[in-house]
């Protein structure tokens, strides 16, 4: 009988050990998960993050695109005002034009020039 005693204590006490180890196992888990909770909570705070900025970048895209549109329109309007406008300072600069053509023509016939 005391053999059979001794065979029980001892399994009873492989019982222990094994739950311990099993207790240990689930504590490790446990710490795991709660440390991937924590990365999961960081990831949804930078995605929700991005999400803002994004929201934020395309309304001054947005506001960038009317801008433009409404500074081309201006311009357009801008060339129709003015298109209709001679001025002699325009006038000036094309004769001012004309005339360095016909000066730049006489220096470039000077080659022909002989010597005495």
């Amino acid at each position: 009988g005391s053999d059979m005693a001794e065979k029980a204590g001892n399994s009873m006490l492989n019982v222990v050990n094994s739950i311990e180890k099993i207790n240990n196992i689930i504590s490790e888990i446990s710490i795991a998960s709660s440390e991937q909770s924590k990365g999961i909570e960081q990831i949804c705070t930078a995605v929700n993050e991005m999400d803002v900025v994004t929201q934020k970048n395309s309304n001054l895209v947005e506001q960038c695109a009317k801008q433009a549109s409404s500074i081309e329109m201006d311009a357009n309007e801008l060339l129709k005002m003015v298109e209709h406008f001679k001025t002699d300072y325009v006038i000036s600069l094309t004769h001012e034009k004309n005339k360095h053509n016909n000066t730049q023509k006489v220096f470039n016939n000077e080659d022909n020039w002989s010597s005495f």
